[in-house]
């Protein structure tokens, strides 16, 4: 089971906004890209992007099957 099972489109989509604003706002706070915060958050943020991906590919995955 992935993490988007649990997450609908929206509330993904809103996960991702949310991360990158904080991100945004903590490189231009810390003003340093390897900041342990800064870190964290781009790290979380990709976990989010790569589900959002994994999601996509998987309902295109679905279409192709159903047209077979």
């Amino acid at each position: 089971m992935y993490l988007y099972d649990k997450l609908d489109d929206n509330e993904l989509s809103r996960m991702i906004l949310n991360l990158r604003q904080r991100l945004v706002l903590a490189v231009s706070e810390k003003n340093n890209f390897t900041d342990k915060e800064v870190v964290l958050l781009s790290q979380e943020l990709d976990v989010y992007i790569l589900e959002y991906q994994k999601k996509t590919f998987h309902k295109e995955l679905q279409k192709i099957k159903i047209s077979h």
